[in-house]
């Protein structure tokens, strides 16, 4: 999407990927798994969005990619942590870490410490590309 800044690009983004409920208004979706059509009165959350393979990077992704307290383990996982990749019923470390260190791979972040604080990530790791969003691309969000 592309606009003059202050148009509410960030403001439709998040509507349509289910972080923010909108006033009024309606809109429909046609994606890989149908049609579907919400309006400002119909509850629906990210995971729904998720589920419709609708996601959402955000533009400061310091603030709203990253859980920094957080192991990059446990931020890459986060919104994903039901898939039975995980784990079945309780969740699986050693799935958790081998799929984190895979994404680390595919999508060249360093350090590639699955165990590394999310906080601890070199500033440009963080700027350019937040594993959370890269765990998004790689379950196929989009």
């Amino acid at each position: 999407m592309a606009g003059v800044s202050g148009n509410g690009q960030s403001e439709l983004l998040a509507v349509l990927s289910g972080t923010k409920t909108p006033q009024e208004g309606e809109f429909a979706l046609t994606t890989s798994k149908g049609r579907v059509s919400f309006n400002a009165r119909e509850k629906r959350d990210a995971a729904l969005m998720r589920q419709l393979s609708v996601g959402h990077i955000p533009e400061d992704r310091i603030k709203q990619g990253l859980v920094k307290p957080l192991p990059a383990a446990e931020s890459a996982i986060l919104g994903f942590q039901h898939d039975v990749d995980y784990g079945k019923g309780l969740l699986d470390p050693k799935a958790i870490d081998a799929a984190t260190r895979d994404m680390m791979e595919q999508y060249d972040v360093r350090p590639a410490d699955p165990t590394l604080k999310s906080a601890n990530f070199p500033a440009e790791t963080s700027k350019n590309s937040s594993l959370p969003v890269k765990c998004c691309v790689s379950q196929k969000c989009f």
